[in-house]
């Protein structure tokens, strides 16, 4: 999971959660290959002024595969149609968007309940 903190030494200007330089030294120098969750887009630290769909595109394209948002009002549906959108705009690699939802679905079948019958 990346947070709202900004880690300086790689990126003093973004939230962990929404910088390719960070997700990226995770995956590379540190090795990891799991699914990266962000932290709650909706809190303060990580908006840093921007809304809610814009948070989320970024931290779709700094590498998160899972986003983590509560569903208050309708932020849920404008980050659905902001991420959209954005893979319309070409602002978000659809490829990024199916690596992440291949990710997950493998993740699901891995700890899926068997049939016990």
């Amino acid at each position: 999971m990346v947070g709202p903190c900004i880690v300086t030494a790689y990126d003093p200007e973004r939230a962990a959660l929404r910088s390719p330089t960070v997700i990226g030294r995770l995956r590379q120098q540190f090795g990891f290959s799991g699914l990266v969750l962000s932290d709650d887009l909706d809190a303060k630290a990580t908006l840093q002024g921007d809304s809610i769909v814009s948070t989320a595109v970024d931290a779709l394209c700094a590498g998160c595969n899972l986003l983590l948002l509560a569903d208050i009002d309708d932020q849920v549906s404008a980050v659905t149609d902001g991420i959209v959108e954005a893979v319309r705009t070409g602002t978000l690699p659809a490829q990024t968007l199916s690596a992440s939802a291949e990710g997950v679905r493998a993740l699901a079948r891995r700890y899926a309940l068997t049939d016990r019958s």
